[in-house]
């Protein structure tokens, strides 16, 4: 995970909000979004809840939207054409 991986998150929350977002698009956004919180429902539990094949299933889910399918969202927007971000050494 990139420093800046929680601003687009936040920002493309904020354009779904804002029904900004193409139907196809918020329908990725929502894909991504119900295996986290899955995740996050089966991590308050025990670590045996959490370490099995069907937790690493959902897991590998949720990366495939956020490493493939999310990009395709920035990747077509213009507000991600036109935002940076500062790392702490400078760079864009």
């Amino acid at each position: 995970m990139v420093p800046t991986d929680n601003l687009t998150t936040i920002l493309l929350k904020s354009l779904y909000t804002e029904n900004a977002l193409t139907p196809q698009q918020r329908e990725i956004l929502q894909r991504y979004d119900d295996p986290t919180h899955e995740l996050k429902m089966i991590a308050s539990g025990s670590p045996a809840d959490f370490n099995n094949a069907v937790t690493g299933s959902i897991a590998g889910l949720r990366q495939f939207y956020q490493h493939k399918k999310l990009t395709e969202i920035t990747n077509a927007r213009e507000e991600f054409a036109n935002t940076y971000f500062s790392m702490p050494d400078g760079k864009k």
